[in-house]
């Protein structure tokens, strides 16, 4: 049995994004979560010791990453890619920090592991989702205009474009247009 391997998408027209739909609702509530961390965890705790220190520096990423994710996300610019793997990563990172610090001071309890394990495999499989997707958000082909212009009450085709590859023709159709 040979084992095939997982389909990447590269146009924003053919890839499935139901689940990004979704993703880019929650990624401001995760952001939200991590601000209000922040400032409540500073306004109670102050720097206290070295874990709170790791959590301010965790809440500061994670808010940095749901910030440049959401607005790539709504422009489809690499930013938004990167943000969103940026927030897969430390949110991994994090989980298992937290766990081998649990781990080393004997304060972790059973049912922590299964949350932890959960933390981790749910980042991975959002990742995995967004690197077959990496195309949508990197896809940088160039839109041709048509031939004949059109005035802004006519209606323009957008099957009537071509894709154009190569940089040197782009800047003579610019040429053009602006002839």
């Amino acid at each position: 049995m040979q084992i095939k391997p997982m389909k990447k998408y590269d146009d924003i027209s053919t890839a499935p994004l139901k689940f990004h739909k979704l993703y880019k609702y929650i990624m401001p509530l995760l952001g939200a979560n991590a601000l209000a961390n922040l400032v409540l965890g500073i306004k109670m705790n102050g720097f206290a010791n070295t874990a709170t220190t790791i959590d301010y520096i965790y809440d500061v990423l994670i808010l940095g990453c749901v910030v440049f994710g959401v607005y790539g996300s709504l422009y489809w610019k690499p930013i938004g890619w990167y943000g969103i793997m940026g927030l897969q990563v430390f949110q991994i990172a994090y989980a298992v920090l937290a766990y081998v610090m649990l781990s080393v001071t004997d304060n972790l309890p059973d049912k922590m592991l299964q949350q932890m394990a959960l933390k981790v495999i749910l980042p991975i499989l959002i990742g995995i989702y967004y690197f077959n997707r990496k195309g949508v958000f990197f896809n940088t082909t160039v839109q041709k205009a048509p031939k004949k212009t059109a005035d802004s009450s006519e209606i323009i085709d957008v099957d009537d474009y071509e894709e154009i590859e190569d940089e040197e023709e782009v800047e003579e159709e610019f040429e053009e247009i602006e002839e």
